[in-house]
């Protein structure tokens, strides 16, 4: 769908005014084992459970319609990032067989309307390697939903936006507010990002997790 571009912060505020204008209905993910709130979060867990109007990982949505890509186009855009905040090592179940790669931590913004995560893939040793994958989603998608942020304090882990497309056959959220998984990256690695539901105020720092990933914690969150 979009393997690369970083969110606008200007441009964060098209998923309400979509909604707003009848357009689109963007379900916001969440996970736990307890009910979820209103907020967008649930109890701390493996993706799952659902919160209001909300998705999670490996699940079907409620329905819902967006223009095919079109808000999400949007709402990534292209700029450098050099900054690291943590890396977590893992090993990602290609196509090719098992690669050996690093999800960097690059920022993490929040402000009253959503969660903008910046994060590279990378290979951890010299040369490129393939990462297409269905591991950080579900088969067939490859995109990375399943990217989540925990907030240790709260006990709730936050995942991308997810949604219908218009032209979806089975009513299911098969496309995120997420970048794909590249087909394949290099040392110098591939910036990746997510649009999440807004953290609360009182949260500072999170945990970046992956599925088979070392978590990468004391992210600070920057708004």
């Amino acid at each position: 769908m979009f393997e690369s571009g970083r969110p606008r912060s200007r441009l964060g505020r098209v998923v309400p005014v979509l909604i707003a204008l009848g357009a689109a209905a963007v379900l916001g993910a969440c996970s736990g084992g307890a009910t979820p709130g209103g907020d967008g979060a649930g109890s701390h867990g493996a993706p799952g459970g659902a919160g209001s109007g909300a998705t999670s990982p490996g699940a079907p949505g409620a329905a819902g319609t967006l223009p095919a890509e079109q808000a999400a186009q949007q709402i990534m855009g292209s700029q450098e990032e050099t900054d690291s905040a943590g890396l977590g090592a893992g090993t990602l179940d290609a196509a090719s067989g098992p690669v050996k790669v690093g999800a960097e931590a690059v920022s993490v913004q929040t402000d009253a309307q959503e969660t903008r995560v910046t994060w590279r893939l990378k290979n951890l040793a010299h040369g490129t390697v393939d990462t297409g994958s269905f591991q950080l989603a579900r088969p067939p998608l490859m995109d990375t939903r399943a990217l989540g942020l925990a907030d240790a304090g709260g006990g709730r882990v936050y995942h991308p936006y997810t949604y219908v497309p218009v032209n979806s056959i089975g009513g299911e959220d098969t496309a995120c507010v997420c970048s794909e998984l590249p087909e394949r990256t290099n040392d110098s690695g591939q910036l990746l990002y997510a649009e999440l539901p807004p953290l609360p105020e009182s949260v500072h720092t999170v945990t970046l997790t992956l599925p088979g990933f070392a978590s990468v914690k004391n992210v600070p969150v920057h708004r």
